[in-house]
C-alpha cells in the first residue's frame, strides 16, 4: 500500500468515527456529543428552496457556528419528539461523507407525525464537521405543522401560526 493510499485510508477512518459520533449523539439523546463533533465556524445547512415551506420551518436554513447549531436543535426538540430514526448507510471518501436514512416525528404543536427518507452530506475538516447539509422532505415535514390552513409550530416555547391571521 502506498503513502497516498495509507493516508486517504486513514482518513476515510477517520471520517466514519466523526459522523458515527454525531449520529450516535442525536440517537442516544447526548446532544453535546454533536455540538462537540462540529467545528467552532461548522456551516450547518437544513435545506428546502420553497419560500412558503422554509416559512412554515424556519430551522430549514443556514446555521453558521457551534452556537446556531445549539439553537438549531432546541427549536427542532422544542417541535419534535422524535418516534424513529435510523442510518441506514454512511459512504465515505477521504474527508466527505454521506449518510443515509429515515425518521419519523411528531409535531408536538399538532400532534400530527411526519415521516421521511433522509440523506446528509459532510465535510471533515481536523477531525470535526466543517460543512453539513442535511436533505429531507421538508413538505412532509411542513404538512405535519399545518392545521386548518395555517401552519402551527412552537417559537420560544409559544405556540405560532404562519400566516399569522
Amino acid at each position: 500500500m502506498t503513502t497516498d493510499a495509507i493516508k486517504a485510508q486513514a482518513a476515510a477512518e477517520s471520517s466514519r468515527a466523526v459522523v458515527q459520533g454525531f449520529f450516535n449523539g442525536f440517537m442516544t439523546g447526548y446532544l453535546q456529543a454533536v455540538f462537540d463533533s462540529c467545528a467552532p465556524d461548522v456551516e450547518y445547512t437544513v435545506n428546502t428552496r420553497d419560500t412558503v415551506t422554509r416559512e412554515a420551518i424556519p430551522w430549514s436554513t443556514t446555521f453558521h457556528g457551534v452556537a446556531e447549531v445549539q439553537a438549531f436543535f432546541g427549536r427542532l426538540m422544542e417541535n419534535f419528539d422524535v418516534l424513529g430514526f435510523e442510518v441506514s448507510a454512511v459512504l465515505v471518501e477521504g474527508h466527505e461523507a454521506a449518510a443515509f436514512g429515515h425518521f419519523k416525528y411528531r409535531a408536538k404543536p399538532t400532534g400530527l407525525d411526519c415521516e421521511t427518507d433522509w440523506c446528509a452530506r459532510f465535510a471533515i475538516r481536523d477531525g470535526r464537521i466543517a460543512k453539513y447539509q442535511f436533505f429531507e422532505d421538508s413538505y412532509a415535514i411542513a404538512r405535519a405543522f399545518r392545521r386548518s390552513g395555517h401552519w402551527v409550530l412552537a417559537v420560544d416555547h409559544r405556540t405560532q401560526t404562519v400566516p399569522a391571521g
